[in-house]
């Protein structure tokens, strides 16, 4: 059985599929059904917790706990022109980082710690 909370964010999807089907069909004097809404609703759903579990494994597997836009582009990879859309969207609306700023070096101390060791700490990303 689902939580409540999983039941609110599928009726939310629902009414959005709603809402997009309902502005185009008007675009192309056609509808939906209330079938079809729910289908492509279920299907966003699925195909969307699905991203998240890859995506976590990606960041995960690169030592990150946060997802950040390569994983998105690797979750795309079998998708050339999905993956092209989210390079032109990310080159658009992410501004560029200088490549030095992606990690931050901090002298290591501390018992244990030989003096002078360098550890790196991953500095992660929220954008797409």
């Amino acid at each position: 059985m689902e939580d409540e909370e999983s039941v609110k964010h599928r009726q939310s999807l629902a009414f959005s599929v709603a809402k997009i089907a309902e502005e185009e069909g008007s675009k192309g004097h056609w509808k939906a059904s209330s079938a079809t809404i729910h289908a492509v609703a279920e299907f966003v759903h699925v195909y969307a917790t699905t991203m998240a579990q890859d995506m976590e494994a990606f960041a995960k597997h690169a030592g990150r706990k946060t997802i950040n836009q390569e994983d998105v582009k690797l979750c795309a990879r079998r998708n050339p022109d999905i993956r092209a859309q989210l390079i032109a969207y990310a080159r658009e609306h992410c501004p560029a980082k200088d490549p030095g700023e992606r990690r931050k070096r901090k002298h290591a101390e501390g018992p244990g710690k030989e003096s002078g060791a360098i550890a790196v700490q991953n500095e992660d990303s929220h954008d797409m």
